[in-house]
């Protein structure tokens, strides 16, 4: 689930050439391939247009993780990173039972390891192998 930034993409990204913040600069600006930055504290990306930066904002910093702050494709894939990554049972666990969960809402298939689920992934929802580097 993504945030729909254009609206107010105005506050968010700050221009990098020229200070001009009028609407009509603001209008030029989603026309020319001016630069702006991400405007997100930490972040220097730089962006050419609003669905870029759109694109930008849904994919790195919507769905973050609190703990170590990377940035990661859906909330359940967060909920499972939490969990697999910072959760001090989660090993304990995986000792006696599958724990690495499908990233697929729907699949219940639990797996003891993580290349195991990445396997499923990419032969059973035909998932690319090198979009699993989570």
């Amino acid at each position: 689930m993504g945030v729909n930034v254009s609206a107010s993409i105005q506050n968010e990204a700050r221009p990098v050439h020229g200070t001009d913040t009028s609407d009509a600069s603001w209008s030029a600006r989603c026309t020319s391939p001016t630069e702006f930055n991400c405007g997100e504290p930490g972040c220097a990306y730089v962006l050419h247009s609003p669905v870029e930066y759109e694109h930008h904002y849904n994919s790195s910093h919507v769905h973050v993780c609190s703990a170590c702050g990377q940035s990661l494709p859906s909330e359940r894939v967060l909920e499972l990173h939490i969990s697999e990554t910072h959760d001090p049972f989660f090993k304990v666990l995986n000792l006696r039972q599958p724990m690495y969960e499908c990233f697929i809402e729907g699949c219940a298939l639990k797996f003891m390891a993580e290349n195991d689920r990445r396997q499923h992934l990419v032969v059973t929802h035909q998932y690319s192998s090198n979009c699993l580097d989570l």
